[in-house]
């Protein structure tokens, strides 16, 4: 398979596969409003959920002085377990922002 054939098929296979993402991180999303919803978990008529959230920024750290300028990030319902959010994250140094 040469580069350029790869990279095309990369780039339409990232795309649905972005779509998908996004579809199901919606579908979670509206799994725990409701939820908060069915259980008065509710703010100024803002229904307010629960989540577990983490994310990383490599660093090696075997005799290498390197910080990578990318990282990731996930968010997930604690009700449903499902992802909610995921985000590509700068780092800069040990500072992360999304």
């Amino acid at each position: 398979m040469s580069a350029a054939f790869y990279r095309k098929v990369e780039e339409k296979i990232g795309k649905v596969w972005i779509s998908q993402l996004h579809s199901q991180m919606l579908k979670a999303a509206e799994e725990e409003q409701k939820i908060a919803i069915s259980k008065n978990h509710i703010e100024n008529r803002i229904p307010y959920i629960t989540v577990i959230a983490d994310g990383e920024c490599a660093k090696r750290s075997y005799g290498h002085s390197y910080s990578s300028l990318s990282g990731a990030g996930c968010i997930i319902g604690e009700k449903t377990e499902k992802e909610e959010e995921e985000e590509i994250l700068v780092c800069i140094h040990e500072f992360c922002s999304m």
